[in-house]
């Protein structure tokens, strides 16, 4: 069994840089009010540093989820925290009242979840959503709040922002209704951002959009991200650090480069096994000439729609070209940021 205090003491080493952790997890374990001897979560410690992206991957059941909800509070009805405590800064999470968790929520602690548009008020156009959330933080104007929901869409990469601000829930993509519950999260700059399984369902051009943005995010403002996912290739591509969990557990905490180069536990192994194995053989393909096949090539697409106002269009693919000679497989030991198709 690994030492988890250990595991924390080490992979902090080149991390943490004399700062104190924006959030700390201290031997945390979670029950079923009606027995006390169960464990949902069973003593977990972590500790997040500020601009780092912590990655918790396990398979379904192992907790990530409960994790997740305890860091806000709000677990369901019938679960409680029986032992350990959750520090936001240095105030105790735990022992908040109702008030002071709803003051930090959204604006210190935020939650990006699954199934964007289930997130979103399906009667309310996005930037009155977008505008509430951030007024409940902060006293602003609706002309202040509206204006600054238009410019936080420009910001996470929302064309035609002016318009897209009055649109509903159902006249959005699943990527841009995703892109909208980030906006939400984010707009109150809050210091920890929890993102579970934030692109299940979308299609993997999509998803990759959507983590590059949490990524980017992190990388250029004063946030700190844990990342839940089932997929290690995910936490592989995006995180710093890696925690396995397993049966309410963590059973393996790692920087990301050490972990991909050597797995302490054997879940972790297992793990490793399963997602190395799903890069099969790459066929070959036949040569003609002095190059390979094109499987496909697009040059110059464009691809527009029709605008609300005469005249007036929307652009949403424009002048893209590229080729495709072969299957591709990302390198996962690095960076996102860094990967380059071999």
């Amino acid at each position: 069994m690994i030492d988890i205090d250990e595991a924390i003491s080490a992979s902090h080493t080149s991390i943490e840089n004399g700062k104190a952790p924006v959030l700390s997890i201290r031997n945390l374990s979670v029950g079923p009010d009606s027995n006390s001897t169960a464990a949902i979560l069973d003593d977990i410690s972590l500790d997040l540093y500020p601009n780092e992206i912590v990655g918790i991957v396990g398979e379904t059941g192992a907790g990530k989820t409960i994790l997740a909800r305890t860091l806000l509070n709000l677990l369901p009805s019938g679960l409680s925290i029986t032992s350990g405590d959750v520090r936001l800064g240095d105030r105790m999470i735990t022992s908040l009242n109702e008030k002071q968790l709803q003051s930090i929520r959204g604006k210190e602690i935020a939650f990006i979840g699954t199934n964007a548009k289930a997130l979103l008020d399906p009667i309310r156009n996005i930037g009155t959503q977008i505008c509430r959330v951030l007024q409940s933080h902060q006293k602003i104007s609706d002309q202040e709040a509206w204006a600054a929901a238009i410019s936080f869409l420009h910001r996470i990469g929302i064309v035609d922002a002016e318009r897209r601000v009055k649109a509903f829930p159902h006249e959005l993509s699943g990527g841009m209704a995703q892109r909208v519950v980030i906006a939400m999260a984010l707009i109150s700059q809050p210091s920890v951002l929890l993102a579970d399984d934030a692109t299940l369902g979308l299609d993997a051009t999509v998803a990759i959009q959507v983590l590059d943005l949490i990524a980017e995010r992190a990388r250029r403002s004063n946030l700190s991200v844990i990342m839940i996912a089932h997929d290690i290739n995910i936490i592989a591509n995006y995180c710093d650090r890696i925690a396995i969990m397993r049966d309410g557990r963590i059973v393996e905490l790692a920087k990301v480069t050490d972990f991909l180069s050597s797995q302490q536990s054997a879940y972790g192994k297992e793990l490793m096994e399963v997602a190395t194995t799903k890069t099969l053989s790459e066929p070959s393909i036949t040569h003609i000439d002095s190059g390979p096949i094109a499987l496909v090539e697009v040059k110059n697409l464009v691809k527009t729609f029709a605008g609300k106002t005469p005249g007036s269009e929307v652009r949403a693919v424009d002048d893209v070209s590229f080729r495709s000679e072969r299957a591709k497989r990302w390198l996962w030991s690095v960076k996102a940021d860094q990967a380059r198709p071999q």
